[in-house]
């Protein structure tokens, strides 16, 4: 495996650019970590060497730094180089595809600057990000992007308080997702499964001493809250569902916005015209990701 080549022409660096793009994917999905080491090991001289080359309006560029970035899930990149990543990132989204790409990777952009420490930097894209959405009506990738912004700056908020709420609170305004217009047709040829699903629309609540979840239904689409024992919000998440058999058991099956039904998390369910069960943990040789427990959800006034 060669990361270089000694000249400098520009039509070699973007064939060796491309290979190694393809390179750390192909390493990704094969989880070969030797290979992904060794990459790791000379990416940034590799990306400085593509960006003076090549430029930072070359797509090949960007598609190099797309990959790179994946190499911190295998191989623990210190978060300065992470943070390092996202600002050619930024440089090399804007130069290809314009401004409105940049203002989605904004919060996901914080969030790695606030890792690094660098909270100024932090500061000045979160402020970015709330001064564009403020201006322009939110679409449902606003919403999801705003909530894993959220999400993941929950650790960090304490460094950045009145930004942190800011986000949180335009977050709070809305659903996580705009409900949409029909339900799932997984269902339909099932009639006790298809009364089941209009049974589950509605608002739903389940409580505890420290921690109170409410969980929103509208077609297979489903919004959940956090609360604190107090009554502040703590964070929001957003999930579809499908509903099936397994023999006798009715499966519920939950998965994120961004993934497939065959990503998700099965669960046995029960429902009554005012209560809910969700047994997660319980079923083996299907898709679990969840550890044994029971929910029990009440029906809202």
């Amino acid at each position: 495996m060669r990361l270089s080549v000694a000249n400098d022409d520009v039509d070699l660096v973007r064939l060796e650019c491309q290979y190694i793009t393809w390179l750390i994917g192909h390493a990704v999905r094969n989880r070969d970590q030797d290979t992904l080491k060794r990459i790791g090991d000379r990416i940034q001289d590799l990306i400085q060497r593509t960006k003076r080359i090549l430029t930072a309006k070359d797509g090949n560029f960007l598609s190099l730094l797309n990959e790179a970035i994946k190499l911190r899930v295998f191989i623990g990149l210190p978060a300065m180089d992470i943070a390092q990543l996202y600002d050619d990132m930024l440089i090399a989204l804007e130069a290809v595809h314009g401004p409105e790409a940049v203002r989605s990777l904004m919060p996901e952009y914080a969030t790695r600057l606030t890792m690094a420490k660098r909270d100024a930097d932090a500061e000045k894209a979160i402020g970015r990000f709330l001064s564009e959405v403020k201006q322009r009506k939110l679409d449902d990738r606003d919403w999801v992007i705003l909530n894993q912004a959220v999400n993941d700056l929950a650790t960090w908020g304490v460094r950045h308080p009145d930004s942190y709420e800011q986000l949180r609170a335009l977050r709070d305004t809305g659903r996580v997702f705009n409900l949409s217009s029909s339900p799932s047709e997984q269902v339909s040829s099932d009639a006790e499964l298809a009364e089941d699903l209009k049974a589950m629309q509605g608002t739903w609540h389940m409580s505890s001493e420290a921690i109170k979840l409410e969980l929103a239904i509208h077609n297979d689409q489903a919004d959940i809250a956090f609360f604190d024992a107090n009554g502040k919000i703590l964070r929001r998440d957003s999930a579809r569902f499908a509903l099936s058999r397994n023999g006798a058991a009715k499966i519920l099956t939950r998965y994120g916005l961004n993934e497939t039904q065959s990503q998700g998390d099965a669960m046995i369910y029960f429902i009554s015209p005012d209560s809910m069960v969700h047994a997660e943990g319980m079923l083996t040789g299907m898709q679990n990701q969840s550890m044994p427990r029971l929910r029990s959800w009440t029906r809202n006034p």
